[in-house]
């Protein structure tokens, strides 16, 4: 298990001694941290994007023509592009409020998103150098 927590990570490898209510009883300590918690709204990172080609039942929205980025060429390349600005925010906000259950649809497309964030998803890698944009450790706003 890692944990990014105060500017600092934390990795426990061997589980095997802890009781069987651990996980419960760190979730309850999580939410207890702070009196005002915070919504991580980062607006850069790293999107990957797989065109779906078999029939799927799952929900879709449709992605804006005037994004800065458009999701076949993120496909096209089958590696992770970094992106930033309100496009990115849209798919990480969405993709949250989901819980991933989505799909973005462009020219009659559908194409799986998966994004991660670097210090806020636990196997991004870091951003490129130079990057633009802020990552979830600079960026959180008010909310739960």
């Amino acid at each position: 298990m890692t944990l990014y927590l105060a500017g600092q990570v934390h990795t426990v490898r061997n589980y095997r001694l802890w009781p069987n209510d651990v996980y419960s009883t760190i979730l309850d300590r999580c939410r207890t941290l702070s009196d005002s918690p915070v919504r991580v709204e980062p607006d850069s990172g790293w999107v990957t994007a797989y065109e779906i080609t078999e029939e799927n039942n799952a929900p879709y929205a449709d992605w804006p023509d005037t994004a800065p980025f458009k999701m076949a060429d993120i496909a096209s390349t089958q590696q992770a592009t970094w992106a930033t600005g309100v496009a990115f925010k849209q798919l990480w906000l969405t993709i949250r409020e989901t819980g991933g259950n989505i799909l973005w649809r462009e020219n009659d497309k559908l194409y799986w998103v998966a994004v991660r964030v670097p210090l806020v998803s636990r196997d991004a890698p870091p951003p490129p150098a130079g990057a633009t944009g802020s990552t979830g450790e600079a960026t959180a706003t008010p909310g739960s």
